[in-house]
């Protein structure tokens, strides 16, 4: 079938994210052996950086995730406790904060 479409060498690198294989690196090649071992030796490290790259963007994604969250937590809890100092107002109550800020 690769021989039909002109392919006669063919290299599969693994992309790894958290140790998992998630993706493959795929080179192939018009020319019989066109893969010498210093080739597969820098298609190697290509295909860990890549890995690297896409471990970085995951991780950077997750933290984003997290900071949205708890940004939206923060408006919750600012939104109860205005909610919470108005009703104690209407009672009577008076809270005031004490920080310097």
């Amino acid at each position: 079938l690769f021989h039909r479409y002109g392919i006669y060498s063919f290299a599969m690198f693994p992309l790894r994210e958290a140790g998992h294989i998630t993706y493959a690196l795929l080179v192939y090649a018009p020319n019989a052996d066109y893969f010498d071992p210093d080739m597969v030796q820098l298609l190697d490290e290509m295909a860990l950086d890549i890995s690297f790259g896409l471990e970085n963007l995951n991780q950077a994604q997750a933290l984003e995730r997290t900071r949205d969250e708890l940004e939206r937590q923060v408006e919750e809890r600012t939104l109860e406790l205005r909610l919470a100092k108005e009703q104690a107002e209407s009672v009577g109550l008076i809270i005031q904060s004490t920080s310097t800020n």
